[in-house]
């Protein structure tokens, strides 16, 4: 069962099976991109769970700002991205 709650947010019930494992529903885990990995946040009376963002992403992001900054945008930022990528991984 899902409901809209009137702050906008999508809310879902979910069980616990018996090993303490949920399912995260399809459209929350297409949305915020999940990846192979979640953070658990545990607060005062709720967990947080949120999709882990690797260290490399803060690498990609800045990366990618320091091209825009030097004036690089469409197919040229991206050629370039990814021969600087290429680069670094060597």
């Amino acid at each position: 069962m899902s409901t809209t709650i009137n702050s906008g947010k999508d809310r879902k019930i979910i069980n616990i099976t018996g090993k303490r494992q949920i399912t995260i529903p399809l459209r929350f885990y297409e949305k915020l991109n999940f990846g192979k990995e979640i953070e658990c946040i545990l607060t005062d009376d709720s967990i947080i769970i949120k999709p882990l963002k690797s260290a490399d992403d803060a690498a990609t992001r800045e990366l990618l700002q320091s091209l825009v900054a030097k004036g690089y945008s469409g197919y040229e930022l991206l050629a370039k991205f990814d021969e600087l990528r290429q680069h670094n991984k060597r």
